[in-house]
């Protein structure tokens, strides 16, 4: 009887110093790697391949956890393509180059280019989406939007703007991009609203245009893309030109770039 009631002591001992349940560190829903292969979104990597699946529906099951329409897929494709290089002159492209020049390997020369990528190169989407959607949701005018921007201290209009294109010049990306949707999309209220900004801007000044970024912004949130996957497309994109950047300068075997004197202002305060 003693012992008994000894080992029943032991039990409830143990089992009242148990230990409280570890809370874990990471919740996730992308992907597992647990069992005999990994799966994305619960889609197992073989089936997606066996399946055909491209690499722009891939993309979109990640960051969205659907696999897309064939229009769906279709923007994206053509999104990766227009933006996936623009030239050696705009700030990415040029860290990168600058700092392969420096003798960097690819992993810090791609980022030093990816670095670049913020409100003024690249990274407009996300903040011209997180506009244009507060505008429709909540049915402001054109007028309304400037005016709000103003009251809260934006001094520039994500998405609208560029450095080289304007109206009497331009960006051929962006006609194709817009004209391929407007056919092909079942909606475009926020394409609309950027279209709509655009012309009341462009009374003001030529140079103030819907630009790459703007439009892609717009045209995601149409797609039903999250806010928070948009500037991802740009950063996507555009690493497939750092690369090649990269790749191009290696090859050329180029020394370090020095800017020349005649590109620097010295002054005395």
């Amino acid at each position: 009887m003693d012992l008994n009631f000894n080992l029943l002591s032991c039990i409830i001992s143990l089992v009242q110093d148990k230990p409280d349940p570890i809370e874990p560190i990471i919740v996730t829903s992308v992907s597992d790697d647990r069992g005999e292969e990994t799966t994305y979104r619960g889609e197992s990597v073989s089936r997606l391949i066996e399946e055909g699946k491209t690499l722009e529906e891939v993309i979109c099951l990640l960051w969205t956890g659907k696999i897309p329409d064939k229009t769906t897929s279709e923007i994206v494709r053509r999104i990766l393509i227009l933006t996936a290089d623009h030239g050696p002159l705009v700030a990415g492209a040029y860290a990168t180059i600058l700092a392969t020049s420096a003798g960097l390997e690819m992993l810090q020369a791609v980022a030093a280019g990816v670095q670049m990528i913020g409100p003024r190169f690249g990274g407009a989407s996300g903040a011209a989406a997180k506009q244009f959607k507060f505008s429709v949701e909540n049915y402001e005018t054109v007028d309304q939007f400037v005016i709000r921007l103003k009251t809260e201290g934006i001094d520039y209009i994500p998405g609208i703007g560029h450095k080289v294109f304007s109206k009497s010049k331009p960006d051929k990306r962006v006609k194709d991009l817009i004209n391929f949707v407007k056919k092909d999309a079942k909606k475009t209220l926020h394409l609309d609203f950027a279209l709509k900004l655009e012309e009341e801007l462009l009374k003001k000044n030529e140079k103030l245009i819907l630009n790459i970024d703007g439009t892609i912004g717009a045209v995601l949130l149409d797609l039903d893309f999250p806010l928070e996957s948009i500037d991802g497309f740009f950063i996507l994109a555009r690493t497939i030109g750092l690369v090649a950047h990269y790749i191009d300068q290696k090859q050329r075997g180029l020394g370090l770039i020095r800017l020349p004197e005649e590109l620097v202002l010295y002054k005395s305060s």
